[in-house]
């Protein structure tokens, strides 16, 4: 089949991060564009993974319109998932991911990014992968990225995980860690989120980190957001909101904790899901049309 002209370039990645997981990406370019960038990196959230049909679709639809994109695999895809390494293989996927690592995903494909010849980059945080991204910008201080965008993410602002969590579950994973059950899965229903998922008793007990680390409870630091000095665009569908999580209110909450941020935009795609499946052009538009304005910002700094 002849390609078309306006039909992407599309080819499957690889990194292997610093303490050694290989993952996997999809890099979609257009057929005419050079490495001039900014390249838009999409990191995936809580169960998902590089591949998912909206997340690709996007990455098509901002190559059309003269944007590379990159979706990325890290070590949370899926529920579960065994990565090869060096020394063996390390058991991964959401269930039993580690927040404190996940800068070595985001490291490993910015670094594929330079490989490549971007550069610049916009760092996507869907879901989950929104605080993973701050996060990363907290720790590494890359100054290669131009800004962040929080794709349909709650927990930029709040932890499904613990944040209504009883005492005593708290308590089970702690004991099932003394145990030696650490890897063992929670009840279901542990995560509060549309699955009425679970992870692991360590996983569990270790969410103290992220209330320490990015929320700054219990301790003397600012949230890692109020540290981020790029551009955000906030995004998303209407049909996310629910009556105990109103979208102006996860928005407001952003724009007041980011203060050092030279903007922070956000848009409610009417109609969309929090996957946005079916509205990818008009997510890509949207993407688009904010990174022209962040380059000028930076531009401007």
């Amino acid at each position: 089949m002849q390609r078309k002209t306006s039909d992407p370039i599309e080819k499957l990645v690889f990194v292997t991060t610093e303490d050694g997981l290989e993952l996997e990406g999809l890099l979609i370019t257009p057929q005419s564009a050079g490495r001039t960038g900014p390249l838009i990196i999409w990191v995936h959230g809580m169960h998902r993974r590089f591949s998912q049909r909206e997340f690709v679709e996007i990455g098509r639809q901002l190559a059309r319109l003269g944007r590379p994109f990159l979706t990325v695999n890290t070590r949370g895809h899926d529920l579960g998932a065994w990565f090869r390494t060096p020394t063996g293989f390390v058991l991964g996927g959401t269930a039993w991911e580690q927040f404190i690592d996940s800068p070595f995903d985001i490291a490993a494909w910015t670094e594929l990014a330079r490989k490549e010849g971007y550069k610049n980059y916009i760092l996507v945080g869907a879901g989950y992968g929104a605080p993973k991204v701050v996060f990363y910008q907290v720790q590494r201080q890359d100054r290669q990225l131009v800004g962040c965008v929080f794709a349909s993410s709650g927990t930029i602002v709040r932890d499904k995980i613990t944040d209504l969590a009883p005492a005593e579950t708290t308590a089970l994973a702690k004991s099932m860690i003394a145990e030696g059950r650490g890897q063992e899965l929670m009840a279901m229903g542990a995560v509060s989120d549309s699955f009425g998922s679970t992870v692991s008793a360590q996983v569990y007990a270790d969410r103290a980190h992220i209330h320490r680390e990015f929320y700054g409870e219990g301790s003397d630091r600012p949230p890692a957001l109020a540290q981020i000095r790029q551009a955000i665009f906030v995004l998303y569908g209407s049909k996310a909101e629910r009556r105990d999580r109103p979208l102006p209110a996860f928005i407001e909450t952003i724009r007041r904790t980011a203060v050092q941020s030279p903007s922070v935009q956000a848009k409610i795609i009417d109609g969309a899901t929090n996957t946005f499946l079916g509205y990818e052009a008009v997510v890509a538009r949207e993407i688009s049309g904010w990174i022209d304005q962040a380059l000028t910002l930076q531009a401007s700094a």
